[in-house]
């Protein structure tokens, strides 16, 4: 299963105002339980160009309603075995590395959306994924721990899968040299630029790999909180807003903090009581202080306080 970690990013990419298809294409191929699932509903086999153009021809709304469904049933399901970050990032390095070997060892020109398509099917496959409408991943599951002796002749995507699957029992560089003609110094310099290519990927993506993270706890606030604002979605005035913001403040923080818009003035107006104003440009208020730096601010509820 997805780790927490990129389960909590998935949400945030969702949440942003104006989703970035491109990006989100992007965050969804670096996992294999997320790409496996669009793939399905596109009913796609693992082909870079169709998926993008058809994540884009997705309406918005829908996109994010699919999204969003599947991260409710992946966060919903705490209890399941999921990979570590450790062993999520190994497999995406694995999935970089498939991609050099196959620039390095192939006789043809090299597309980037070849070497993309021949990277994403390495993440699958290694994932054991399997698509009805894909059949080179079904070869690959196919040939899976074949031995290698036998090997030497098939496609070279078969030949590449095998040298990753080596990883895990150590035989990957004496398989690169037997299978792609691959010397150990040239491999260890693949595997070099496959593990950059993959923090790259990670760190582009704002995934947090931070070990000592609570994501479990953080994924459930977010549940929480996401289930108690959706209130607003119903709100068709000012009003409604500003009372539904009292109820569901109150509802996650015991308090209701006070709501402030922006007049066509240029004076920040507390909501429901017109005569509190301040004007943004002030020099002495900390809150059109704040407004100004677009930060957050705190102030002391003491006499003397900024209102």
């Amino acid at each position: 299963m997805t780790p927490d970690a990129v389960v909590y990013r998935y949400l945030e990419l969702l949440s942003l105002s104006e989703l970035d298809v491109d990006a989100f294409c992007r965050f969804v191929a670096c996992d294999a339980d997320l790409l496996n699932h669009w793939l399905q509903i596109l009913d796609l086999p693992v082909d870079t160009d169709a998926f993008n153009a058809a994540m884009h021809s997705l309406p918005p709304g829908d996109l994010r309603r699919l999204a969003g469904s599947q991260a409710v049933s992946s966060s919903a399901m705490m209890g399941s075995a999921r990979l570590s970050l450790d062993l999520w990032q190994s497999v995406l390095r694995s999935a970089y590395l498939g991609e050099f070997l196959y620039i390095a060892a192939s006789d043809e020109n090299v597309t980037p959306a070849s070497r993309t398509n021949l990277r994403l099917r390495m993440l699958l496959g290694l994932s054991g994924v399997s698509l009805g409408r894909d059949d080179d991943l079904h070869r690959l599951a196919e040939f899976r721990g074949v031995n290698p002796g036998l090997l030497e002749d098939a496609s070279l995507m078969i030949r590449i899968f095998a040298v990753l699957d080596g990883i895990e029992v150590n035989r990957d560089g004496e398989l690169a040299g037997r299978l792609l003609s691959i010397e150990e110094d040239a491999y260890g310099k693949l595997m070099v630029q496959a593990e950059e290519a993959s923090n790259s990927a990670v760190a582009e993506l704002g995934i947090d790999v931070d070990p000592d993270a609570n994501w479990h706890d953080r994924l459930w606030l977010r549940r929480q909180i996401e289930s108690a604002t959706a209130p607003f979605a119903g709100c068709t005035s000012l009003a409604e807003l500003a009372d539904t913001h009292a109820l569901v403040c109150r509802s996650l923080f015991n308090t209701s903090p006070l709501l402030l818009i922006m007049t066509a003035s240029q004076h920040l107006r507390l909501v429901r009581h017109d005569d509190v104003r301040i004007a943004r440009d002030s020099a002495t208020s900390e809150v059109a202080a704040a407004v100004r730096a677009k930060r957050n601010g705190h102030l002391l509820d003491r006499p003397e306080a900024d209102t």
